[in-house]
């Protein structure tokens, strides 16, 4: 099966997963991420807004800010190029390219920085590999984040 097929079937998997259903597993979801933030004092992190069905991100986001840690998100750009800002509130974002949430253009921050990057998938593989949207936006950007684990 192509990329192509992948990604449609695993997007339509996920858009007939109930909202109920999607909304637990995004709270637990939350619970273990700040729990390995906390766990491994990561300070600075690159976090995704949620977009259509995908894990929720907001609550993520909001007390993360609460608990001192450094929170950018990234701002798409033509020719699948992507930076990422830092954020003082999630009421800073606002819809971009795609109608995704993004930051304002304020507070660049360097890729190497990041001490976690929480990457947005259609589908991930037991060996770490990412199928995307399609965009490559994710693919040129993470090669840079040198210090950076990635979690998807």
């Amino acid at each position: 099966m192509d990329k192509h097929s992948l990604r449609q079937m695993f997007l339509q998997k996920r858009k007939e997963t109930e909202p109920e259903l999607r909304h637990r597993w995004s709270q637990q979801i939350e619970k273990h991420v700040l729990d390995f933030v906390r766990e491994h004092n990561f300070q600075c992190v690159m976090v995704y807004a949620a977009y259509r069905d995908e894990v929720e991100t907001e609550s993520l986001i909001r007390k993360m800010l609460e608990n001192g840690v450094t929170v950018a998100l990234p701002k798409c750009y033509e020719k699948g190029q992507m930076s990422a800002y830092r954020i003082k509130e999630f009421g800073e974002l606002s819809p971009g390219k795609f109608g995704i949430l993004e930051p304002p253009e304020e507070w660049l921050m360097e890729p190497s920085a990041f001490d976690l990057v929480l990457v947005p998938g259609c589908a991930f593989g037991h060996d770490g590999s990412r199928l995307g949207y399609g965009g490559g936006f994710y693919d040129r950007y993470l090669p840079k984040c040198t210090q950076a684990r990635l979690l998807g």
